[in-house]
């Protein structure tokens, strides 16, 4: 029996996938590390924010430093 495939919304897929373009962004796994990194300063200093938020951030910062 196969399990069920889980559906992903267009914000978790690549922008090339959703637009067809051929755009340089950084690496999932790159992002994923930095927002960890966010994440484990922001819990050390107590300070408000979300996930969701280190993960913006964390994208952000990428971004800026590929351009």
């Amino acid at each position: 029996m196969s399990s069920p495939r889980l559906a992903i919304s267009d914000e978790h897929v690549p922008l090339e996938e959703q637009t067809g373009a051929n755009v340089s962004l950084p690496a999932y796994d790159d992002i994923a590390q930095l927002a960890y990194q966010l994440w484990e300063c922001r819990m050390r200093n107590d300070t408000n924010g979300s996930a969701e938020q280190d993960w913006i951030e964390a994208e952000r910062q990428l971004q800026d430093s590929w351009q």
